[in-house]
Parts: C-alpha cells; sequence; structure tokens
C-alpha cells in the first residue's frame, strides 16, 4: 500500500504542490518535489489482463445496448446475462465477470459455447495466398471450430491469418460482440421485482433530497410506511440515502413510489 502511494503522490504533486508535500513529508521524511518522476515498470503490466479487460468492457457494451433495445433502464437489476462465444470468451468472464455484472447491474452471469456460428474460407485471400492448394485449404479451414480461431493459425503444413476466414453468425438472438452474442434472462421473480422496487425507491429519495438543497453530508430520519419486505433492505437504504435511521410509520408523505403492484410512500426530516 506505501508503494501505491508513495507513486500516486509523486504523480499528484504537480497538480496539487501543498497537499502532497504535507502527506509526503510526513510518511516518508523527504519533500516529494525533490523527488525524481515515477517511470513505468514494463514487467509489471499484465498484457493478458490488459486484454481480458478490454474485451470485459466490450461484452458489458454489449449487453446495455441489449437492455436498451428491451427497454430496461441500467439502474435496474437484470436476473441474468448468457455470454455466448469461444474458451477465450469463458476466460474472460471466469476473471472479470464479478465486474461485468457490477458494471451491466446483473444478477448473474453465464457463459456458453457459441455453436451458432458458421466458419467460411474467405476466397478472395487465400486464392492469392495458397494458389493451387486454395481447394486443400478450404476444406481444412471448413472443418474449423471457433476456438481454433486466433489472430494467426496453422493448419497442417499451412499458416494463416484471421483475415483468411469468414465467421458468420447462423442466426441471431440478442447482441452481437466481436467475438460472441448476448443475450438477457428477462424474468421477473418476486426478489428481483422488490430490488427494483428499491432502485426507484432511493432514486426519489434522492431526488426529493435535491429538491430540497440537502448537502451530501445532511442526514435524515426517514419515515415510511410499514411494509415488511423493505426492513430487508433497511441497512443498505439508509447507506444510499444518508438516513441515520427508519421509522416505519409515515408522518407528513412527501412522496410515493410505485412499481408494479407495489406502492410505498416516505416522507424525512433533517437530522439537526
Amino acid at each position: 500500500m506505501l508503494y501505491t502511494l508513495k507513486k500516486v503522490l509523486k504523480l499528484l504533486a504537480p497538480f496539487a504542490p501543498f497537499l502532497s508535500e504535507d502527506l509526503y513529508s510526513n510518511l516518508f521524511e523527504k519533500s516529494v518535489h525533490l523527488e525524481s518522476w515515477p517511470k513505468v515498470d514494463e514487467d509489471k503490466i499484465n498484457k493478458d489482463l490488459e486484454e481480458k479487460f478490454e474485451i470485459g468492457k466490450e461484452i458489458s457494451g454489449a449487453i446495455n445496448s441489449e437492455r436498451q433495445k428491451q427497454n430496461i433502464r441500467l439502474r435496474l437489476p437484470i436476473k441474468r446475462a448468457t455470454v455466448y462465444g469461444s474458451k477465450k470468451i469463458k476466460e474472460v468472464i471466469e476473471e472479470v465477470g464479478e465486474i461485468i455484472k457490477i458494471l451491466s447491474n446483473l444478477k448473474e452471469i453465464e457463459f456458453k459455447e457459441n455453436k451458432n456460428v458458421e466458419i467460411k474460407p474467405n476466397f478472395a485471400k487465400i486464392g492469392k495466398k495458397f494458389k493451387d492448394k486454395t481447394k486443400e485449404v478450404a476444406d481444412l479451414i471448413s472443418k474449423m471450430k471457433l476456438d481454433d480461431v486466433k489472430d494467426k493459425i496453422k493448419l497442417g503444413e499451412f499458416e494463416l491469418e484471421k483475415e483468411d476466414l469468414i465467421i458468420r453468425q447462423k442466426s441471431l438472438e440478442g447482441t452481437k460482440f466481436s467475438d460472441g452474442y448476448v443475450t438477457l434472462d428477462l424474468t421477473e421473480d418476486e426478489e428481483l421485482k422488490e430490488e427494483r422496487f428499491l432502485r426507484e425507491l432511493i432514486r426519489e429519495i434522492q431526488k426529493k433530497r435535491k429538491e430540497e438543497k440537502l448537502n451530501v453530508l445532511d442526514k435524515i430520519t426517514l419515515f415510511l410506511e410499514d411494509r415488511e419486505f423493505i426492513k430487508k433492505f433497511e441497512e443498505n437504504l439508509k447507506k444510499e440515502v444518508g438516513a441515520e435511521k427508519i421509522v416505519y410509520e409515515l408522518k407528513e408523505k412527501k412522496g410515493e413510489v410505485s412499481y408494479k403492484d407495489i406502492s410505498l410512500g416516505f416522507g424525512f426530516e433533517i437530522k439537526v
């Protein structure tokens, strides 16, 4: 942690000279402004992880595009996203799946092999490259699976590149990304409905706080109509809306939130 803090304070120094100097001199007993500028340590760069994060961002973008098509706002959680792709995509889901869940507001994310794809030879490319061997190469390409596709491919004695192939989805449900596609499970059970209601409630209380010009640090006492299910979200609700306590007895109603068959009135007082 100190290693990271030391580097961050050096980077911060040109933009916040007094703050960085105060922190650095107290921690390391020397001036940050007399230190050398940090150098990039190439050995600490994990190229594989960086690539997985980029693919993860692409998958999250596809999920959010599918949300828009289905008219489901990002603040509402979705039960499950299924990501179809190759073994490489499976590794991405295993490595950064939890981050994708946060970015796309998912309860679950799962991987399935993309079997709904066909791989054909790009004759315009392989004809020039392999000439009289073109048919032999084309036959080998037709037997390929998605997991065989890489930037550089070796088929027997032949060396190919990804551009020598034409990769097509036979049919597509959901939204495509570069190496696969995603679908969403839009099933809404009782638990998910309650969580979606909670997001709407938080949004409305925060909106009302803003209308009444409350500071972010201002604590409130939140008054709610008594509904048993909302009590299991009490700690999360207090944290999200800046409530010191929740009273399940409505005094003065400041607003009401409805979602499907759930409705709830709320009010609050500023904690002095």
